[in-house]
Formats: structure tokens, C-alpha cells, sequence
């Protein structure tokens, strides 16, 4: 009995631990996935900044265009100050200033056009680049929508199950381990739920004369679905009320025969059938008191 004691010990502890490390498996599985979500996230912003430069640039090509070369070159300059250093911007930008330059000194109207023409170029050159990084952005946005959805969908379920592991180990903290006498007499060592100081909820329960029930107690009775094992071997599997079987139930004898059906008052009541140990079905129908009804 001690042995059998020691070993349901053993389980219980082996449960509480293997739920710790799921929930610490979880929580840095979570962890992992908002790190990517960041990294995504840094990646939308750097090219939203990009957009937004590039937007500001347009504003000021406008400018340059409609020939408000003064406004135009404060812009621009403006632009060149905020741009990181050795940002693909500063070059165009600082190509931009010095068309500028060469517009203010040129001394006849041909510089002029071929200074325009070569704007014009530079300027449907920017617009592939917009379309192209707005592209790249709204995949990005996408990607990162979709990973964004998946990431809560399994936050949530993993939320889910580490509430219901936590409320697995608010169970445990109320087992205890409790000696009463059955109905009949008999001492039974019960490790499980306790409430009241009696057996409620799920356990445990080893008779004195070797017997072991596993399954649903009340008030130190079977109440509910449990499995029965005798000393000698025979089994019961099934629905109890009140210690007694009731319900449907599955007998099975160490010869190898089972029986599979209806009960009442512990005995074999109702619609059941009976198998021989080869499993081949040998009788099926109305039981009264363990008998056949002819």
C-alpha cells in the first residue's frame, strides 16, 4: 500500500513540473514571436520614413520646376539636413542644388533646357522609386497584418491552456490524503480532492483488502465516472451513484468474458451484452438482478 502511496505521489509532483515547464516554454515562445513582430515593425517604419522624404522631395522638385529656384534650394537644403549621412538621398538631393547652381550661372537659355531635361530624367527616375517602395510597403503591411493576426490567434490559445493548466494546479493544491471507512465497513486510503475532510471531486481510492477505485467521489462515496478494480483482477469501468453502480458500466472478468451495458442498484439492470473472451458477442438483451431475461 505505502509503494502504491509513493507512486501517486510521484505523479502528482511529475504533473505540477511538466505544467511549469509549459508554461516557461510558452511564455518564451511568446516572447520569440512579438521580437519578430518588432523587427517587422522596424522594417515598416524605416520605409514609411523613406516615403515621407521622398513625398517632401516631390513638393520641392514642384518647385524647382515651376522655376521658384529660391524656395527650391531652401527645401532642398532643408531635406539634405535631416537625411542621415550617406543616405541614396543626399546624393540626388545635392545633385539637385548643384542643377540649381548651374541654372542661376548659365548664361544662355540651352544650358537651361538641358539642365531642365536632365531634372526631368531625375524626376521619373524618383517616381519608380516611390512606386516601388509603396509596393514594397504594402506588402510589408500585409506580411505584417497577417503575422500580427496569427501571433494574437496563438497568444490566445495559449492563454487558453495555461489557464486551464493553472486551474489543473489550483485542483492539485486541494489534494490531500485522507483514511475513511466504506459502507461496508472497509478502510480506504484516499489521495485526491478533499473538501470538508471528505473525498469530492477526483482520486484515488485503495481499499484495505487491495481493491483500487479511480474516478469522481462524493461525501467519501463513488459518485460518478470512475473505474473499479478488484483484488482479484475483474474490472468495472463506468457511471456510480452513491457507491453503487448505476448507469451504463463495462464489467470485465480476469477469464477474459465483459459485459457492456445498463445497471441499477450495483447490479446488471436494463439493456446490456455479454462477450466471451474471444470478444465474439454471446448475448444481447434485457437483464434483471446479474440474470438473462428469458
Amino acid at each position: 500500500m505505502i509503494a502504491k502511496h509513493k507512486y501517486l505521489v510521484l505523479f502528482i509532483i511529475s504533473c505540477v513540473v511538466t505544467i511549469i515547464v509549459l508554461s516557461t516554454w510558452y511564455s518564451n515562445k511568446i516572447s520569440r514571436f512579438e521580437g519578430e513582430i518588432g523587427v517587422q515593425k522596424a522594417r515598416v517604419d524605416s520605409l514609411n520614413a523613406e516615403l515621407l522624404w521622398l513625398k517632401q522631395l516631390t513638393g520641392v522638385d514642384n518647385n524647382f520646376i515651376s522655376g521658384e529656384y529660391v524656395v527650391a534650394k531652401t527645401e532642398y537644403q532643408r531635406i539634405l539636413n535631416g537625411v542621415p549621412s550617406n543616405h541614396p538621398l543626399q546624393a540626388s538631393v545635392e545633385l539637385r542644388l548643384a542643377r540649381i547652381s548651374s541654372i542661376e550661372n548659365a548664361s544662355n537659355s540651352d544650358a537651361t533646357i538641358k539642365d531642365v531635361e536632365s531634372m526631368q530624367l531625375a524626376l521619373m527616375q524618383r517616381d519608380e522609386i516611390i512606386e516601388l517602395l509603396n509596393n514594397t510597403l504594402d506588402s510589408l503591411n500585409t506580411e505584417h497584418t497577417n503575422e500580427r493576426n496569427q501571433l494574437s490567434l496563438q497568444i490566445k490559445e495559449q492563454e487558453t491552456e495555461l489557464t486551464q493548466r493553472l486551474n489543473e494546479i489550483h485542483r492539485k493544491d486541494k489534494i490531500q490524503v485522507i483514511s475513511f471507512k466504506s459502507q461496508k465497513g472497509k478502510l480506504i486510503h484516499y489521495l485526491g480532492e478533499v473538501k470538508d475532510g471528505k473525498a469530492n471531486g477526483g482520486g484515488v481510492g485503495i481499499w484495505s483488502t487491495g481493491s483500487i477505485y479511480k474516478g469522481e467521489w462524493k461525501e467519501n462515496l463513488r459518485h460518478g465516472q470512475g473505474k473499479y478494480q478488484w483484488a482479484d483482477g475483474d474490472v468495472y469501468e463506468g457511471s456510480y451513484v452513491n457507491d453503487m453502480r448505476e448507469g451504463e458500466g463495462v464489467y470485465h472478468w480476469t477469464s477474459g468474458e465483459h459485459y457492456d451495458g445498463e445497471w441499477s442498484g450495483d447490479k446488471r439492470n436494463g439493456y446490456g451484452k455479454l462477450f466471451d473472451k474471444d470478444k465474439n458477442l454471446t448475448y444481447e438483451g434485457q437483464w434483471r438482478n446479474d440474470k438473462i431475461v428469458e
